[in-house]
């Protein structure tokens, strides 16, 4: 190995490993937060008793339905 091949490596290794523990860091600070919802409309619709159903994919809408209609909807953000 030449003498500058092994910085260039190490240089690569470290910043792989550094996008690495950001990556994981945004993994769980988002995992938590998809827990916390799950938590809070499961709360909102045990008091309706029915099931439920949070949409993420563009706003945090909880959707409260029983037997097939909705019977509560909530802004959770």
């Amino acid at each position: 190995m030449e003498p500058k091949t092994w910085k260039v490596l190490a240089i690569v290794f470290m910043s792989l490993f550094i996008l690495e523990s950001l990556f994981l860091g945004w993994a769980m600070i988002d995992g938590q937060k998809q827990v916390d919802m799950e938590f809070k409309c499961g709360t909102i619709c045990e008091n309706q008793d029915a099931s439920y159903y949070i949409d993420t994919a563009v706003e945090e809408i909880c959707y409260c339905i029983k037997d097939g209609e909705n019977v509560h909807i909530q802004y959770l953000g």
